[in-house]
């Protein structure tokens, strides 16, 4: 949720002009999976420069988590509470912890 939303301030385009998949477990890799790709057809680059940019994103994202002052997750931050899980904010802000 929290890539989702700022990717796109990154990449300066429409959010709609990409997607995220998280995974705990890919069929691949068999390995816990974060895929950001375009859905533009063709592609124009943003996943490329996503790529290059992930050493800034990922800290802003857990910046974002961790300075969000709602309890349990809040559309401002991890989505709405409870809409993945128990315990969302805690579980991506360690997700991200790992990430960064």
């Amino acid at each position: 949720y929290v890539l989702r939303n700022l990717a796109p301030l990154y990449l300066m385009c429409d959010p709609g002009d990409i997607e995220v998949v998280a995974e705990s477990r890919s069929p691949l890799t068999q390995a816990p999976t974060i895929v950001i790709y375009e859905s533009v057809a063709a592609g124009v680059g943003f996943s490329q420069r996503l790529f290059e940019q992930h050493h800034d994103l990922l800290p802003a994202a857990l910046e974002l988590v961790s300075d969000c002052r709602c309890r349990d997750g809040c559309p401002a931050c991890v989505g709405p509470p409870g809409e993945i899980g128990p315990d969302t904010k805690q579980v991506t802000r360690q997700l991200l912890q790992m990430l960064t």
